[in-house]
């Protein structure tokens, strides 16, 4: 007698079903009247580059019947999404008998509403940029924010490209990389992001904070706040890169994970910094991500730290879709209590070498700086007493701004050397101190080059200044603390520096006039000590200084 039978699909468990595969299905029907039990399983295959399904039920018993409905429940945990894009489309299906007879079918459906029931997608891109510090005050260290969102069926996200404010930066003191080879080894296979989870490869030491993400459609994606943000070393070309590690675990589905890199490209004369992502993942071993929001919290204890200037910023971005289609959100973003900052900035100067008239000897200048509470200096300006003069004649092997840039100075122009201590880093910055040539200048200018962790890139304008002593201007100088500065140009035989009268005669004072972040000036007026001289006033730090706020 004909009877209709009820069953239900369940979903397989990952790899520990018949086919071990990521994918599978059991139909399960029941007679009740007879005690019949039918169990049919299924292997669900996902095309690797779009994720398409083709589901094959095999070996299935020889019953006769008329009718099979599968229904497969819809709503916000739907199992299965509609395509990403209004149209027809259709299904085909194979058919095959025991008897080797096979039969195709097919059945169309349209696509005629968005989202929600909403208009047709129109494959727009409009992501949503949220970001900042949690507490924006001026030169402390507060947990940065970020949040990259997009709506339901608009295009995928790419990747990103995030421009922080001058000044923005980070503590890298005492944080090691995650090597690369750990990083290397992260496996992207089915099974292991439960693993990765519960027991992260990376050191915990690197760990500078943490990611969530979501991704589905409908109006309730699926969120993870599994991922970690750990930093790494050297990247793409830049000094150093973060690596975003998200195991891909949801429900009963583990993944394995995904390694994001983001190179972190430092400009070497503002030391802005920009984070430049690899592509995001779209699809996972056949399953589409449809990635829909990522957090990102640099949480890390004394990290993130705030500029010292109050100026009106903006943290800014670059987002592509993998379509390549681009928008640039951006983000206001301005400190606070920049006024409550002091500026104490001191200088020392010395002359090393003969002191007699003609003599070329070495100059040695100190800046220091109080560790806390201080506004970063913003522009430097540094004028020697008129003893001191310019000696062209000594002018050789000029470095030029290509050469400077691409670190392909000649041995030969080398005219000392500088050094920079950071509580930023372990270690200082240092490296040569240059004459460069072509910005149209009367003199050539003075460059240093200064490598470390990062490379920063100092240039000053040398002419005359008041009472035609030589005069170095550096207009441009990093949001970055500075506890100590130190430059030292050689004399002698290689000398620029040249006095015009005996030294001992006479001490000389400079002027110094030194610009912070948030606008306070210092200008002080220290006396140019010089070895080899007897009294007090050639020996002493003899210096008068006054602070204003420009």
């Amino acid at each position: 007698a004909d009877r209709v039978l009820q069953g239900a699909v369940y979903l397989a468990k990952q790899t520990e079903n018949p086919f071990g595969s990521l994918l599978a299905l059991y139909l399960v029907v029941e007679d009740e009247q007879s005690g019949t039990i039918i169990k049919l399983a299924g292997k669900a295959i996902a095309n690797q580059a779009t994720g398409q399904l083709e589901t094959v039920f095999d070996e299935n018993p020889q019953l006769p019947f008329e009718h099979l409905r599968l229904h497969l429940a819809g709503g916000p945990r739907a199992a299965l999404k509609n395509p990403p894009a209004c149209g027809h489309y259709a299904t085909q299906a194979t058919l095959s008998g025991w008897s080797g007879a096979q039969l195709k079918e097919e059945s169309s459906f349209q696509i005629d509403k968005g989202p929600a029931g909403g208009p047709c997608p129109t494959a727009a891109f409009a992501p949503h940029l949220e970001a900042g510090t949690e507490n924006p005050l001026a030169g402390s260290f507060s947990p940065l924010h970020l949040r990259l969102a997009r709506e339901d069926g608009e295009a995928l996200l790419g990747a990103l490209k995030l421009t922080l404010p001058p000044g923005l930066s980070g503590s890298l003191r005492n944080i090691p990389y995650c090597p690369e080879e750990v990083l290397a080894s992260i496996s992207p296979e089915i099974g292991s992001g439960l693993a990765q989870e519960q027991s992260p490869s990376c050191p915990k030491a690197s760990q500078i904070g943490t990611l969530t993400s979501a991704a589905g459609a409908g109006p309730d994606p699926f969120f993870t706040q599994s991922g970690r943000i750990y930093l790494a070393g050297p990247y793409q070309g830049a000094p150093l890169s973060i690596a975003a590690i998200a195991p891909a675990v949801a429900g009963p589905f583990d993944l394995g994970s995904v390694v994001v890199r983001n190179a972190l490209r430092i400009d070497p004369e503002t030391a802005q910094i920009s984070a430049v992502s690899d592509p995001f993942p779209t699809i996972l071993h056949g399953i589409p991500l449809d990635l829909r929001d990522i957090r990102v919290d640099l949480n890390r204890p004394s990290f993130t730290l705030n500029p010292t200037s109050c100026e009106p910023m903006q943290i800014a971005s670059q987002i592509s879709s993998p379509s390549g289609q681009a928008a640039n959100p951006s983000v206001h973003f301005q400190a606070a209590a920049c006024g409550q900052l002091a500026f104490k900035p001191k200088l020392s100067l010395s002359l090393k070498g003969k002191t007699a008239r003609r003599a070329h000897p070495a100059l040695r200048a100190l800046l220091t700086m109080p560790a806390q509470n201080q506004a970063n200096i913003a522009r430097a300006e540094v004028t020697l007493p008129h003893a001191e003069f310019l000696d062209q004649g000594h002018i050789q092997n000029v470095c030029t701004q290509v050469q400077f840039k691409a670190a392909g100075c000649p041995q030969s122009s080398i005219l000392g050397y500088a050094k920079a201590e950071t509580p930023l880093l372990d270690h200082p910055l240092e490296g040569p101190v240059y004459l460069m040539s072509g910005f149209g200048h009367k003199l050539p200018d003075l460059a240093a080059d200064l490598n470390g962790q990062i490379r920063v890139l100092l240039h000053g304008k040398v002419d005359s200044g008041p009472g035609g002593g030589i005069r170095t201007t550096f207009e441009v100088i990093p949001d970055a603390p500075v506890t100590k500065f130190t430059i030292s140009l050689k004399g002698g035989a290689k000398g620029l520096i040249q006095n015009s009268e005996d030294l001992c005669a006479k001490p000389g004072k400079a002027l110094a006039q030194f610009t912070a972040q948030n606008g306070k000036v210092s200008d002080t007026e220290p006396v140019l000590k010089t070895a080899g001289c007897k009294g007090k006033g050639h020996k002493g730090h003899g210096r008068h200084s006054r602070a204003r706020r420009r």
